[in-house]
């Protein structure tokens, strides 16, 4: 068993989105953009999907879904929900992200990739998985891409008491993330980018940048307010948001960020 699979067995990813409402803002946050560029009953497939809750609400709206994975664990969990749905819309395929070729080219209308950027620990890993979901996707189609903003990772996770020294910081500073231990279990199978690594990576490939989203802001930081607000309170707060979401200066600011491109022809 290797650590991301050892990971994602004890760890229930289909709740963590809706764990609180902090969480539950990159969720609405990533559905309602990608919901802007996307067009009705269309053929999507997403990567890394997780326990299916993406894959899931884009099946419900009648978007026909292949949700894949690389961890069998994550499959397996799709394939209950899919008998608990009991759907036609959405199937699911045990597959690497870095390598799908038994996916022929240009076969989607839009490509969710709002996983496997977490953990490709190498450049060149990164640039296979980008180019993957490039190739599978028809010309003209959407292409979103998640990752973990580094800058508000580490605020966080110093937060929660986790303690980085010299040369930690200077790994990440050389980008040799697999070369060095760090002091917490998630981050030694886990990427953080930033912003200006994102856009660079993803400027290499034959894509188009339509938007570059903080998904759940800065509000994980402060999950004990957000919970004791009243509805009306965090629904003003969501819109503010949804509001601020796209500008430049949001995205330092959030944990979870999306950037949604459209592959040219």
């Amino acid at each position: 068993m290797t650590a991301l699979d050892f990971h994602y067995s004890n760890t229930i990813e289909g709740d963590r989105l809706f764990s609180s409402r902090a969480n539950s803002l990159e969720f609405h946050t990533t559905c309602r953009f990608i919901e802007k560029f996307i067009k009705p009953e269309c053929k999507i497939i997403e990567l890394g999907a997780g326990h299916g809750v993406y894959s899931c609400y884009f099946s419900r709206l009648g978007h026909k879904v292949l949700a894949t994975d690389i961890v069998r664990e994550n499959v397996l969990a799709i394939g209950k929900l899919i008998e608990a749905e009991q759907t036609e819309n959405l199937q699911c395929r045990e597959l690497d992200a870095k390598d799908m070729e038994t996916i022929g080219d240009n076969q989607f209308d839009a490509t969710l990739c709002l996983g496997p950027l977490y953990h490709l620990r190498n450049r060149a890993d990164r640039d296979r998985s980008i180019g993957e979901a490039v190739r599978i996707t028809k010309t003209g189609g959407i292409i979103a891409f998640a990752y973990i903003n580094r800058v508000f990772a580490l605020a966080y996770m110093q937060s929660l008491g986790i303690v980085f020294g010299k040369d930690d910081y200077q790994a990440m500073e050389s980008e040799a993330w697999e070369n060095h231990r760090f002091p917490d279990d998630f981050m030694n199978i886990s990427y953080f980018s930033t912003p200006e690594i994102m856009e660079e990576e993803l400027s290499c490939h034959d894509i188009a940048l339509l938007s570059h989203v903080a998904a759940d802001g800065p509000y994980t930081m402060f999950k004990k307010r957000v919970e004791e607000m009243g509805e009306e309170e965090f629904s003003d707060l969501r819109q503010f948001h949804f509001h601020m979401a796209e500008l430049p200066s949001s995205l330092g600011a959030s944990c979870h960020n999306l950037v949604i491109c459209r592959k040219r022809g």
